[in-house]
């Protein structure tokens, strides 16, 4: 079966860490009900993207809440089931010199999969970081076989303090 070029939306909205402190409690602990389904993004999609091989990424810092926040978006010359393969895997996003995961598989009804996954990161000897995500994926168009489109959404459910509120 040929593919013609698809656009992979690969839209990060990672508010992390840049919470001042005693405003923590105004920003919800999750961005999402993950025991259903979820379309909802926390950014629309960009209307335009660059040629393949090339990305868009943005940054900056959120008024209303102080939050940083990240995103990039590119075109990938792939079918929507190899690239939504690649990203199954937990690592695929992540440095394997550093990171250790544990990941379980969940069963959410209308879903693709759930997971539910224990990070291990150590970015230097004596630093050691642990936290757990959840994430959750959902055919947004399309059916399984023949997806045109898949939201992927995850969010921090435990862990380091130093990584005070992390979904996308």
């Amino acid at each position: 079966m040929a593919f013609g070029p698809l656009t992979l939306i690969l839209l990060y909205f990672l508010p992390i860490e840049a919470i001042p402190h005693g405003r923590a409690e105004s920003l919800p602990s999750h961005c999402f009900d993950l025991s259903k389904p979820n379309l909802r993004t926390l950014k629309p999609a960009p209307v335009a993207f660059p040629e393949i091989g090339k990305e868009i990424e943005a940054f900056g810092k959120d008024e209303k809440t102080g939050t940083d926040w990240a995103s990039a978006a590119g075109r990938v010359n792939q079918s929507v089931s190899l690239i939504l393969e690649k990203l199954l895997d937990p690592m695929t996003t992540r440095d394997r010199e550093t990171t250790r995961v544990e990941m379980e598989r969940q069963t959410v009804k209308g879903a693709i999969e759930k997971q539910h996954i224990k990070v291990r990161v150590k970015p230097i000897f004596f630093i050691t970081l642990e936290w757990e995500e959840d994430w959750l994926y959902t055919i947004k168009k399309g059916k399984p076989g023949r997806m045109e489109s898949v939201v992927i959404s995850y969010q921090k459910t435990g862990g380091t303090s130093h990584i005070q509120h992390f979904c996308g």
